[in-house]
Protein backbone atom coordinates (compact mmCIF):
# COMPACT_ATOMS: atom_id res chain seq x y z
CA UNK A 1 0.00 0.00 0.00
CA UNK A 2 1.48 3.92 -0.64
CA UNK A 3 2.25 5.91 1.78
CA UNK A 4 1.24 9.35 0.81
CA UNK A 5 3.25 12.25 2.42
CA UNK A 6 1.70 15.52 3.29
CA UNK A 7 4.35 18.61 3.12
CA UNK A 8 2.69 21.01 5.94
CA UNK A 9 5.19 23.32 6.63
CA UNK A 10 5.97 24.77 3.79
CA UNK A 11 2.07 25.34 3.20
CA UNK A 12 2.10 27.06 6.16
CA UNK A 13 4.83 28.98 5.06
CA UNK A 14 3.26 29.84 2.45
CA UNK A 15 -0.34 30.92 3.28
CA UNK A 16 1.74 33.27 6.04
CA UNK A 17 3.70 35.17 3.95
CA UNK A 18 0.42 35.08 1.30
CA UNK A 19 -1.53 36.55 4.25
CA UNK A 20 1.62 39.47 5.59
CA UNK A 21 1.27 40.84 2.11
CA UNK A 22 -2.57 41.17 2.44
CA UNK A 23 -2.34 42.78 5.22
CA UNK A 24 -2.49 46.41 5.00
CA UNK A 25 0.44 48.38 6.36
CA UNK A 26 -0.49 50.75 9.22
CA UNK A 27 -1.02 54.60 8.82
CA UNK A 28 1.71 56.69 9.27
CA UNK A 29 0.50 60.25 10.15
CA UNK A 30 2.75 63.40 9.41
CA UNK A 31 2.46 67.20 8.91
CA UNK A 32 4.50 69.24 6.98
CA UNK A 33 4.27 72.46 9.31
CA UNK A 34 5.38 72.02 12.56
CA UNK A 35 2.86 74.75 14.12
CA UNK A 36 -0.08 76.68 13.56
CA UNK A 37 -3.12 79.15 14.66
CA UNK A 38 -6.55 78.14 16.13
CA UNK A 39 -8.19 78.53 12.72
CA UNK A 40 -5.67 77.50 10.61
CA UNK A 41 -6.18 75.14 7.61
CA UNK A 42 -3.15 72.71 7.40
CA UNK A 43 -1.73 69.48 5.53
CA UNK A 44 -2.40 66.29 6.74
CA UNK A 45 -0.79 63.54 5.10
CA UNK A 46 -1.26 59.71 5.64
CA UNK A 47 0.94 57.29 4.15
CA UNK A 48 -1.29 54.10 4.02
CA UNK A 49 -1.98 51.57 1.30
CA UNK A 50 -5.80 52.44 2.34
CA UNK A 51 -7.76 54.81 0.19
CA UNK A 52 -8.83 57.25 2.07
CA UNK A 53 -11.87 58.84 -0.03
CA UNK A 54 -13.45 55.28 0.00
CA UNK A 55 -13.76 54.95 4.06
CA UNK A 56 -15.09 56.87 6.56
CA UNK A 57 -12.25 58.71 8.69
CA UNK A 58 -11.70 61.48 10.94
CA UNK A 59 -8.77 63.37 12.51
CA UNK A 60 -8.05 64.57 15.89
CA UNK A 61 -6.08 66.80 17.47
CA UNK A 62 -5.14 65.26 20.76
CA UNK A 63 -8.97 64.38 21.79
CA UNK A 64 -10.06 67.28 19.68
CA UNK A 65 -11.95 66.51 16.37
CA UNK A 66 -11.49 68.80 13.50
CA UNK A 67 -13.34 69.83 10.56
CA UNK A 68 -11.84 67.91 7.40
CA UNK A 69 -12.23 70.02 4.29
CA UNK A 70 -11.01 67.76 1.85
CA UNK A 71 -9.12 64.26 1.15
CA UNK A 72 -7.59 63.83 -2.12
CA UNK A 73 -4.97 61.52 -2.64
CA UNK A 74 -4.64 60.48 1.19
CA UNK A 75 -3.77 64.08 1.78
CA UNK A 76 -6.33 66.01 4.02
CA UNK A 77 -6.51 69.35 4.27
CA UNK A 78 -8.04 70.15 7.85
CA UNK A 79 -9.05 72.99 9.95
CA UNK A 80 -7.48 73.36 13.87
CA UNK A 81 -10.03 73.12 15.92
CA UNK A 82 -10.59 75.83 18.43
CA UNK A 83 -10.36 74.01 21.52
CA UNK A 84 -7.29 72.88 20.22
CA UNK A 85 -3.95 72.39 22.25
CA UNK A 86 0.17 71.03 21.42
CA UNK A 87 -0.65 67.46 20.78
CA UNK A 88 -0.51 64.57 18.36
CA UNK A 89 -2.68 64.48 15.31
CA UNK A 90 -4.69 61.25 15.13
CA UNK A 91 -5.93 59.44 12.40
CA UNK A 92 -9.41 57.45 13.41
CA UNK A 93 -10.50 54.68 11.04
CA UNK A 94 -13.69 52.53 12.41
CA UNK A 95 -12.73 51.64 15.90
CA UNK A 96 -8.82 52.14 15.67
CA UNK A 97 -6.61 55.47 16.14
CA UNK A 98 -3.13 56.67 14.57
CA UNK A 99 -1.13 59.08 16.04
CA UNK A 100 1.82 61.24 14.40
CA UNK A 101 5.32 61.04 15.92
CA UNK A 102 5.47 64.49 16.78
CA UNK A 103 3.42 66.87 18.42
CA UNK A 104 1.85 69.85 16.29
CA UNK A 105 2.59 73.18 18.56
CA UNK A 106 -0.31 75.14 19.03
CA UNK A 107 0.66 78.98 18.48
CA UNK A 108 -1.36 81.96 20.19
CA UNK A 109 -1.70 85.14 19.18
CA UNK A 110 -0.06 87.59 21.68
CA UNK A 111 -0.23 91.55 20.85
CA UNK A 112 1.44 94.33 22.96
CA UNK A 113 0.22 97.94 23.61
CA UNK A 114 -1.12 100.25 26.24
CA UNK A 115 -4.77 101.52 27.24
CA UNK A 116 -5.21 104.85 28.85
CA UNK A 117 -1.47 104.34 29.54
CA UNK A 118 -1.25 101.25 31.05
CA UNK A 119 0.39 98.63 29.80
CA UNK A 120 -1.23 95.83 28.28
CA UNK A 121 -1.05 92.69 26.22
CA UNK A 122 -3.57 90.59 24.69
CA UNK A 123 -3.27 86.66 24.87
CA UNK A 124 -5.97 85.46 21.82
CA UNK A 125 -7.30 88.18 21.95
CA UNK A 126 -7.67 87.91 26.30
CA UNK A 127 -6.42 91.27 28.20
CA UNK A 128 -4.06 91.46 30.84
CA UNK A 129 -3.20 94.62 32.30
CA UNK A 130 0.17 95.40 33.57
CA UNK A 131 0.30 97.74 36.64
CA UNK A 132 2.42 98.48 39.97
CA UNK A 133 1.38 101.49 41.32
CA UNK A 134 -0.47 104.91 40.58
CA UNK A 135 1.84 106.65 38.43
CA UNK A 136 1.46 105.95 34.28
CA UNK A 137 3.41 103.30 32.87
CA UNK A 138 4.07 102.82 29.02
CA UNK A 139 4.89 98.62 27.35
CA UNK A 140 6.99 99.49 24.12
CA UNK A 141 7.99 95.75 23.13
CA UNK A 142 6.99 92.35 24.10
CA UNK A 143 8.80 88.71 23.84
CA UNK A 144 7.03 84.99 24.63
CA UNK A 145 9.43 82.50 25.66
CA UNK A 146 8.61 79.05 27.20
CA UNK A 147 4.78 80.12 28.41
CA UNK A 148 6.46 83.78 29.94
CA UNK A 149 5.39 86.90 28.64
CA UNK A 150 7.54 89.20 29.06
CA UNK A 151 7.09 93.19 28.36
CA UNK A 152 9.88 96.23 28.71
CA UNK A 153 8.67 99.80 29.34
CA UNK A 154 9.03 102.62 31.47
CA UNK A 155 7.11 103.95 34.59
CA UNK A 156 6.70 107.78 34.90
CA UNK A 157 7.22 109.14 38.54
CA UNK A 158 5.61 112.63 39.93
CA UNK A 159 9.02 113.96 40.08
CA UNK A 160 9.32 114.27 36.13
CA UNK A 161 11.49 110.85 35.72
CA UNK A 162 10.89 107.13 34.83
CA UNK A 163 12.12 104.10 35.56
CA UNK A 164 13.32 101.67 32.80
CA UNK A 165 11.61 98.39 33.73
CA UNK A 166 10.49 94.89 32.70
CA UNK A 167 7.57 92.67 33.15
CA UNK A 168 7.56 89.27 33.48
CA UNK A 169 3.93 87.92 33.55
CA UNK A 170 2.72 90.81 34.94
CA UNK A 171 6.09 91.00 38.06
CA UNK A 172 8.27 94.20 37.83
CA UNK A 173 11.63 94.41 37.75
CA UNK A 174 13.08 97.77 37.55
CA UNK A 175 16.34 98.70 35.85
CA UNK A 176 16.65 101.72 37.05
CA UNK A 177 16.00 103.60 40.54
CA UNK A 178 14.51 106.60 39.30
CA UNK A 179 16.79 109.96 40.16
CA UNK A 180 17.09 110.04 36.25
CA UNK A 181 15.11 109.86 33.65
CA UNK A 182 15.32 106.01 31.32
CA UNK A 183 13.72 103.93 29.45
CA UNK A 184 13.31 100.40 28.25
CA UNK A 185 12.14 100.15 24.77
CA UNK A 186 13.13 96.89 22.89
CA UNK A 187 13.31 93.01 24.59
CA UNK A 188 14.92 90.05 23.09
CA UNK A 189 14.88 86.42 25.09
CA UNK A 190 17.87 84.14 24.26
CA UNK A 191 18.20 80.84 25.74
CA UNK A 192 17.34 82.24 29.64
CA UNK A 193 18.80 85.34 29.07
CA UNK A 194 17.01 88.74 29.11
CA UNK A 195 18.25 91.34 26.85
CA UNK A 196 16.69 95.15 27.09
CA UNK A 197 17.49 98.10 24.92
CA UNK A 198 16.91 101.49 26.02
CA UNK A 199 18.28 104.57 27.50
CA UNK A 200 19.31 106.30 30.41
CA UNK A 201 19.91 110.10 31.65
CA UNK A 202 23.42 110.50 32.83
CA UNK A 203 24.61 113.51 34.98
CA UNK A 204 28.05 115.17 33.48
CA UNK A 205 28.93 117.96 35.92
CA UNK A 206 25.91 120.03 35.69
CA UNK A 207 25.12 118.96 32.37
CA UNK A 208 23.15 115.60 31.59
CA UNK A 209 24.04 113.60 28.52
CA UNK A 210 21.44 110.40 26.93
CA UNK A 211 23.39 107.13 26.93
CA UNK A 212 22.57 104.44 24.91
CA UNK A 213 22.40 101.05 26.51
CA UNK A 214 21.41 97.54 26.84
CA UNK A 215 20.76 95.33 30.28
CA UNK A 216 21.28 91.64 30.61
CA UNK A 217 19.81 90.14 32.94
CA UNK A 218 19.43 93.27 34.68
CA UNK A 219 23.16 94.44 34.11
CA UNK A 220 23.86 97.67 32.04
CA UNK A 221 26.12 97.46 29.52
CA UNK A 222 27.23 101.17 28.10
CA UNK A 223 26.60 101.88 24.10
CA UNK A 224 29.66 103.94 23.09
CA UNK A 225 29.55 106.26 19.96
CA UNK A 226 32.86 108.05 18.35
CA UNK A 227 30.52 111.34 18.60
CA UNK A 228 27.12 112.95 19.64
CA UNK A 229 24.89 111.58 22.09
CA UNK A 230 23.33 107.86 21.54
CA UNK A 231 19.69 106.61 21.87
CA UNK A 232 18.98 102.56 21.72
CA UNK A 233 15.94 101.32 20.67
CA UNK A 234 15.45 97.84 19.62
CA UNK A 235 17.78 94.76 20.52
CA UNK A 236 17.82 91.35 18.59
CA UNK A 237 20.38 88.47 19.64
CA UNK A 238 21.17 85.48 17.33
CA UNK A 239 24.21 83.18 17.67
CA UNK A 240 25.69 84.98 20.82
CA UNK A 241 26.02 88.24 19.05
CA UNK A 242 23.92 91.24 20.53
CA UNK A 243 22.86 93.58 18.02
CA UNK A 244 21.30 96.88 19.09
CA UNK A 245 19.16 99.71 16.91
CA UNK A 246 19.70 103.64 17.66
CA UNK A 247 20.84 106.76 16.55
CA UNK A 248 23.27 109.41 17.12
CA UNK A 249 22.97 113.13 17.62
CA UNK A 250 25.69 114.81 16.41
CA UNK A 251 25.38 118.76 15.60
CA UNK A 252 21.15 119.32 13.98
CA UNK A 253 21.69 115.82 11.68
CA UNK A 254 20.52 112.64 13.55
CA UNK A 255 21.61 109.56 12.42
CA UNK A 256 20.68 105.41 12.22
CA UNK A 257 23.52 103.17 13.58
CA UNK A 258 23.39 100.08 15.10
CA UNK A 259 26.10 98.32 17.64
CA UNK A 260 27.40 94.90 17.04
CA UNK A 261 28.39 93.38 20.54
CA UNK A 262 29.16 97.19 21.39
CA UNK A 263 30.74 97.82 17.81
CA UNK A 264 28.63 100.72 16.30
CA UNK A 265 28.11 100.92 12.74
CA UNK A 266 26.79 104.56 11.35
CA UNK A 267 24.92 105.09 8.39
CA UNK A 268 25.49 108.82 6.89
CA UNK A 269 23.86 108.24 3.41
CA UNK A 270 20.96 109.76 4.20
CA UNK A 271 18.87 112.83 2.66
CA UNK A 272 18.23 116.05 5.03
CA UNK A 273 20.15 114.92 7.17
CA UNK A 274 17.51 112.99 9.91
CA UNK A 275 16.80 109.44 9.94
CA UNK A 276 15.23 107.07 12.84
CA UNK A 277 15.72 103.95 13.08
CA UNK A 278 12.77 101.27 13.89
CA UNK A 279 13.89 98.10 14.00
CA UNK A 280 17.12 95.65 13.76
CA UNK A 281 17.03 91.92 12.50
CA UNK A 282 19.76 89.68 11.38
CA UNK A 283 19.78 86.84 9.31
CA UNK A 284 23.32 84.62 8.53
CA UNK A 285 25.76 87.33 8.10
CA UNK A 286 23.42 90.06 6.75
CA UNK A 287 22.35 93.11 8.99
CA UNK A 288 18.85 94.43 8.40
CA UNK A 289 18.43 97.96 9.76
CA UNK A 290 15.02 99.87 9.03
CA UNK A 291 14.42 103.56 9.57
CA UNK A 292 12.40 106.30 8.73
CA UNK A 293 14.19 109.03 6.53
CA UNK A 294 13.14 112.89 6.65
CA UNK A 295 13.33 114.73 4.08
CA UNK A 296 13.16 118.59 3.40
CA UNK A 297 10.31 119.55 0.66
CA UNK A 298 9.62 123.13 1.54
CA UNK A 299 11.64 125.81 2.51
CA UNK A 300 9.07 127.04 5.73
CA UNK A 301 8.28 123.24 6.42
CA UNK A 302 11.91 121.38 6.32
CA UNK A 303 10.90 117.63 7.56
CA UNK A 304 7.16 117.28 6.81
CA UNK A 305 8.11 114.49 4.94
CA UNK A 306 9.54 110.82 4.88
CA UNK A 307 11.27 108.34 2.85
CA UNK A 308 11.16 104.66 4.18
CA UNK A 309 14.28 103.14 3.64
CA UNK A 310 15.99 100.12 5.09
CA UNK A 311 19.91 99.05 4.96
CA UNK A 312 20.97 95.50 4.37
CA UNK A 313 24.25 95.44 5.59
CA UNK A 314 25.65 98.83 3.85
CA UNK A 315 23.29 98.89 0.77
CA UNK A 316 20.34 101.84 1.22
CA UNK A 317 17.14 100.62 -0.33
CA UNK A 318 14.35 102.87 -0.41
CA UNK A 319 11.08 101.52 -0.54
CA UNK A 320 9.02 102.88 -3.41
CA UNK A 321 5.37 104.11 -2.10
CA UNK A 322 2.00 103.78 -4.32
CA UNK A 323 2.02 107.57 -4.69
CA UNK A 324 2.92 108.72 -8.12
CA UNK A 325 3.19 111.96 -6.28
CA UNK A 326 6.02 111.28 -4.27
CA UNK A 327 5.32 115.00 -2.45
CA UNK A 328 2.04 113.56 -1.61
CA UNK A 329 3.11 110.90 0.75
CA UNK A 330 4.71 110.61 4.21
CA UNK A 331 5.46 108.24 6.09
CA UNK A 332 4.52 107.77 10.28
CA UNK A 333 7.54 106.33 12.26
CA UNK A 334 5.49 103.10 13.11
CA UNK A 335 7.43 100.81 10.45
CA UNK A 336 8.61 97.28 11.98
CA UNK A 337 11.05 95.11 10.38
CA UNK A 338 11.04 91.52 9.84
CA UNK A 339 13.22 88.79 8.23
CA UNK A 340 12.31 85.53 7.14
CA UNK A 341 14.93 83.42 4.38
CA UNK A 342 15.46 85.51 1.69
CA UNK A 343 12.59 87.65 2.02
CA UNK A 344 12.09 91.32 4.14
CA UNK A 345 8.96 92.22 5.74
CA UNK A 346 8.04 95.38 6.72
CA UNK A 347 5.17 97.81 8.07
CA UNK A 348 4.37 101.59 7.53
CA UNK A 349 1.75 104.02 7.55
CA UNK A 350 1.00 106.56 4.49
CA UNK A 351 -0.62 110.07 5.30
CA UNK A 352 -1.15 111.95 1.96
CA UNK A 353 -1.72 115.45 3.08
CA UNK A 354 -3.76 116.78 0.34
CA UNK A 355 -6.25 114.08 0.75
CA UNK A 356 -5.98 113.95 4.42
CA UNK A 357 -5.90 109.97 4.36
CA UNK A 358 -3.79 107.67 6.89
CA UNK A 359 -3.71 104.84 5.01
CA UNK A 360 -1.50 100.96 6.63
CA UNK A 361 0.08 98.64 4.49
CA UNK A 362 2.60 96.05 4.97
CA UNK A 363 5.45 95.25 2.41
CA UNK A 364 7.15 91.68 1.04
CA UNK A 365 10.12 92.95 -0.11
CA UNK A 366 9.13 95.31 -2.83
CA UNK A 367 5.65 94.86 -2.95
CA UNK A 368 3.03 96.21 -0.79
CA UNK A 369 0.06 95.11 0.35
CA UNK A 370 -2.92 97.62 1.76
CA UNK A 371 -4.65 96.72 4.94
CA UNK A 372 -7.20 98.86 7.24
CA UNK A 373 -10.10 101.20 6.33
CA UNK A 374 -7.93 103.85 5.18
CA UNK A 375 -9.34 106.66 7.56
CA UNK A 376 -6.74 106.56 10.59
CA UNK A 377 -5.92 102.62 11.49
CA UNK A 378 -2.19 102.49 12.08
CA UNK A 379 0.09 99.25 11.82
CA UNK A 380 2.96 99.02 13.89
CA UNK A 381 4.54 95.63 13.75
CA UNK A 382 4.41 92.35 11.99
CA UNK A 383 4.70 88.48 12.88
CA UNK A 384 4.52 85.06 10.25
CA UNK A 385 3.05 81.68 10.81
CA UNK A 386 3.92 79.62 7.72
CA UNK A 387 2.12 81.73 5.07
CA UNK A 388 0.31 83.74 6.75
CA UNK A 389 0.93 87.24 7.81
CA UNK A 390 0.16 88.94 11.02
CA UNK A 391 -0.41 92.67 11.58
CA UNK A 392 -0.76 94.32 14.42
CA UNK A 393 -2.44 98.12 14.89
CA UNK A 394 -4.79 100.49 15.94
CA UNK A 395 -7.03 103.61 15.82
CA UNK A 396 -8.00 106.31 18.58
CA UNK A 397 -10.37 104.28 20.08
CA UNK A 398 -9.10 100.21 19.25
CA UNK A 399 -6.87 97.28 18.53
CA UNK A 400 -6.53 95.32 16.49
CA UNK A 401 -4.75 93.08 14.19
CA UNK A 402 -4.90 91.95 10.73
CA UNK A 403 -4.29 87.63 9.47
CA UNK A 404 -3.80 88.03 5.48
CA UNK A 405 -5.77 91.51 5.82
CA UNK A 406 -8.53 90.36 7.59
CA UNK A 407 -8.69 92.49 10.84
CA UNK A 408 -10.27 91.05 14.26
CA UNK A 409 -10.28 93.64 17.29
CA UNK A 410 -9.56 93.06 20.47
CA UNK A 411 -10.43 96.25 21.71
CA UNK A 412 -12.83 98.70 21.24
CA UNK A 413 -14.13 101.94 22.91
CA UNK A 414 -10.72 102.76 24.83
CA UNK A 415 -8.79 105.50 25.86
CA UNK A 416 -5.45 106.05 24.46
CA UNK A 417 -5.00 102.86 23.32
CA UNK A 418 -2.28 101.35 21.17
CA UNK A 419 -0.44 98.66 20.11
CA UNK A 420 3.61 97.83 19.15
CA UNK A 421 3.92 94.90 19.25
CA UNK A 422 2.58 90.99 17.62
CA UNK A 423 3.96 87.15 18.54
CA UNK A 424 2.98 83.97 17.78
CA UNK A 425 4.37 81.88 20.08
CA UNK A 426 3.13 78.94 22.00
Amino acid sequence: MKRITFFYFPILLLFAVLCIKCTPKSPVVTFANPSGVVGDTIEVKVETDLILEKIDHSILFGTVPATVVSTIQNTLKVIVPKEAITSKIGLTIGSETFTSAEDFVILHIYVAGNVNRIPTYWKDGQASAVSDGPAAGVGLDMAVRNGKIYLCGYKALTNSTSIAKYWVNGQPTDLTDGTTEARASGIWIDSNDVYIAGIEIAKKGNDEVTQAKYWKNGTPVLLAVKEGEAYAQSIYVTNGDVYVSGYATIGNSIYPLYWKNGQETVFKDIVGGVAFPTSIAAAGADVYLMADERRPMETNQPFDYFNLVYWKNKQKITVPLTSSDAEAKSIQSQSHLLVSGQDVYFTANQYDKDLKILSASYWKNDQETKIGNAKGDIVSAIALSDNDVYVAGYDDSSVMYWKNGVATTILKDAKYPNANQIVLAP
